[in-house]
């Protein structure tokens, strides 16, 4: 960022607009965080105009990390205090950049309409995806012992592991500037994911070798097609359960995107 930001000055801009995270300044050892905060500072003292989003958090993050812990059946969360946060979609967000393109000098915590605990955020999850709500708590402090281990290290998820344990102990309250509900999010990606599974769907994601075509079967009645494609063909909108995929030059990947009616 802070290359960006010299690049920027040398090519004559005179407004820069970034995006940092709520409360970094309060986590000096969180180097994700940290060096977020020590951005922000460097940007008010370039000359330039400038404006600054601090956002709570996005309903993908949210689904991201709790997503393969639901389809386990059991979500783990950090300690026993209850952790509020308003997060926001990225739709929204994004759409809040544009507005504010052009403020000045300003620095906006951005957070959504609806302020839930992650207990609560983790039962959505759990309600969407029609499994039985599962939540055990891990010690704050493990994982900071996790986090320094040489194999987490090696792979490079130190810094990512101390920054979801800040994220995850913390209140990340903003002000309400968008007013999208977190579960127009989440009962999408959940309800789709699982019952994605129980249409027992073969062939999806499959690599397929030069000149020989497959057929994708669905065995579900509630669910319904909305695309498929063919690495870069789009067989386009298709609504039958049994879809013939042509004959494809070279591996190509299949991939669907499904809808409930």
């Amino acid at each position: 960022n802070l290359n960006l930001l010299n690049e920027a000055k040398k090519a004559g801009a005179k407004h820069f607009a970034y995006t940092s995270v709520i409360k970094a300044e309060l986590a000096p050892k969180v180097p994700m965080l940290h060096a977020k905060h020590m951005f922000e500072e460097e940007l008010k003292k370039s000359g330039m105009t400038w404006v600054i989003h601090r956002p709570t958090g996005y309903f993908y993050d949210i689904v991201k990390v709790f997503r393969p812990m639901v389809e386990k059946g059991e979500v783990t969360l950090l300690g026993k205090k209850a952790v509020h946060a308003n997060v926001i979609s990225t739709e929204d967000f994004a759409q809040f950049i544009v507005e504010r393109m052009n403020d000045e000098n300003a620095s906006y915590n951005v957070g959504g309409k609806e302020t839930y605990t992650y207990e609560e955020m983790a039962a959505m999850c759990f309600e969407a995806a029609g499994k039985p709500l599962k939540i055990k708590w891990a010690p704050i402090w493990l994982f900071g012992i996790l986090a320094n281990l040489p194999k987490i290290k090696k792979a490079g998820k130190h810094d990512i592991i101390l920054f979801s344990r800040w994220t995850l102990s913390h209140d990340l309250v903003g002000d309400i500037f968008r007013h999208a509900a977190i579960n127009t999010h989440v009962d999408p990606v959940f309800s789709h994911s699982f019952l994605l599974q129980k249409a027992n769907i073969i062939n999806v994601n499959r690599t397929l070798t030069a000149g020989i075509g497959c057929e994708i079967e669905v065995e579900a009645d509630e669910l319904q097609i909305r695309r498929i494609s063919a690495g870069q063909q789009n067989i386009g909108e298709i609504q039958n359960i049994g879809v013939p995929v042509p004959s494809c030059h070279g591996n190509v990947d299949i991939h669907i995107i499904m809808i409930a009616p």
